[in-house]
């Protein structure tokens, strides 16, 4: 079998004193211009054999484990990879043709499947995850459909965003920018969800904290069964092209699963869709009446398509500083078991950082007390649950709510 990337407890969430933080709004100038980086060329490791490079400019099949070798800051970093098992067995991805008729595909992305099951033989999967050989509370999100981008956290003070330059568009991937997140401009958002007055009664599920103890001593993997769609304005921001706006969503679902297994939650992908000609629930920037439409609609997609949760990312920008909202303690009822999000990011994982939360919500976690996330400690999982999302300042963190 040879190595396995070895999964840092606790340490995804490290990763969100950065990861909650820098994520501005579309046009607020983040990233819209160039932020100066450090040229970087990273290279596959292939076939076990020390520094046998490949430039990713080269036809690679991706493999289901790998090593990628770069520089950071003149340091030398061997990033341990592994393909993301995120979807599940069945998934689909659906479009809706001119006709208004949907368009279900049943793409194959992977060779393992979910529960270790095993299916047909896989296409191309660029969806991957780490950690950084020498640094135990490393952590890998990356993306390599198109060169290679995503976060790379070394520890609480050293996180990198790694992305293909000149963007994606340009034909050449070869070289790359390697930049620290503290780089990025600062924007703070708000989950939508108001906490009652007497917030020393909000507890996470199931109990109090005498609870936690116990809970702790019980902790087993489970499994979450997501669908993410993505609105039609959505759509039109990535220029209305159909595998940008999915792969947009697999990156964000990557994020997600990545933030939900310091919960003991693993994502499996039930399927992904595209609102390509319209909306099929009204989203308007009432976040509130966006999501009861969107729950309206999701009933009749659960009758067809059971699930344990969905997800709408939208591409508008909802009122004040809400980026999103959903009903807590959502998942144990059916017709209450979703949310909605603003993609109000240009990296993914500002809008994975905002779905992961409400998907926090739907399992009845409320909002940490303010200040909590200053004492947060990795192993403690950080504050997911915090009721601002953006740079609070060095010491903030993610932990489960309550």
């Amino acid at each position: 079998m040879g190595w396995r990337p070895r999964r840092a407890r606790g340490t995804p969430l490290l990763l969100l004193l950065l990861l909650l933080l820098l994520w501005p709004v579309p046009g607020a100038g983040v990233l819209q211009g160039h932020i100066p980086g450090q040229p970087v060329t990273p290279h596959w490791v292939l076939d076990g054999q020390p520094w046998r490079t490949v430039s990713l400019e080269e036809p690679v099949s991706k493999p289901d484990m790998g090593l990628v070798a770069l520089e950071a800051e003149g340091q030398e970093l061997l990033l341990e990879l592994e393909k993301n098992q995120l979807l599940a067995p069945g998934y689909i991805e659906t479009h809706y043709g001119p006709d208004g008729q949907p368009v279900v595909l049943a793409p194959n992305h992977t060779v393992r499947c979910f529960h270790g099951l095993w299916d047909a033989p896989p296409e191309d999967h660029c969806h991957y995850q780490g950690r950084v050989r020498g640094f135990p509370d490393s952590w890998v999100v990356l993306c390599t459909c198109s060169g290679m981008s995503g976060l790379i956290t070394l520890s609480r003070n050293a996180s990198y965003y790694l992305r293909p330059w000149p963007p994606r568009g340009s034909k050449d991937f070869s070289t790359h920018e390697i930049f620290r997140m503290e780089q990025l401009l600062t924007w703070k958002g708000t989950c939508g969800h108001r906490d009652p007055g007497n917030k020393a009664g909000m507890t996470s599920l199931p109990g109090g904290p005498q609870s936690r103890g116990r809970r702790e001593a019980r902790r087993t993997r489970k499994y979450l069964e997501l669908y993410i769609v993505a609105d039609h304005t959505l759509f039109l921001t990535r220029h209305r092209n159909l595998n940008h706006t999915k792969q947009r969503l697999l990156e964000v679902a990557n994020y997600v699963d990545q933030l939900l297994r310091t919960l003991d939650i693993q994502v499996a992908l039930t399927g992904l869709e595209v609102w390509t000609e319209r909306d099929r629930s009204r989203v308007t920037q009432d976040a509130n009446a966006t999501l009861w439409a969107f729950l309206q609609w999701r009933r009749g997609l659960w009758a067809q398509r059971p699930h344990d949760s969905a997800q709408l990312l939208t591409g508008r920008a909802f009122q004040g500083a809400t980026v999103g909202l959903a009903p807590v303690e959502g998942m144990c009822r059916a017709e209450s078991s979703g949310g909605v999000s603003t993609d109000h990011s240009e990296l993914p994982i500002g809008a994975a950082a905002t779905v992961a939360h409400e998907i926090g919500h739907s399992l009845g976690l409320s909002h940490d007390p303010d200040g909590c996330c200053v004492e947060a400690a990795a192993e403690s999982g950080g504050c997911v649950m915090a009721a601002a999302t953006g740079y609070a300042g060095g010491g903030s963190g993610l932990r489960r709510g309550g």
